[in-house]
């Protein structure tokens, strides 16, 4: 059927009419997905809870380990990006 240029396909196939039965199925599987992914996302938070109350934080002595790390990549002055000559 054409109707100002604009083509229309009918489509009566038995898959293709929603039932009440069939709209009931997929609403209770659009809830069960919908319940699952609340459940993950409850799992994942209590997780994540755990994870900050049982950390720590750095004491000084981390600290000065960590920046003890950094120290020798920084000796032997600032490093200048840009040509080899120096020139900026």
């Amino acid at each position: 059927m054409a109707l100002d240029g604009a083509f229309f396909h009918g489509n009566a196939s038995k898959a293709s009419i929603l039932t009440k039965k069939r709209l009931e199925e997929r609403m209770a599987a659009l809830d069960r997905s919908i319940a699952e992914y609340h459940a993950a996302l409850t799992t994942n938070d209590q997780a994540e809870e755990a994870a900050v109350t049982a950390s720590t934080p750095p004491t000084g002595a981390d600290m000065a380990k960590k920046l003890g790390c950094l120290a020798p990549a920084t000796r032997g002055g600032r490093r200048r990006f840009g040509n080899s000559r120096g020139q900026r």
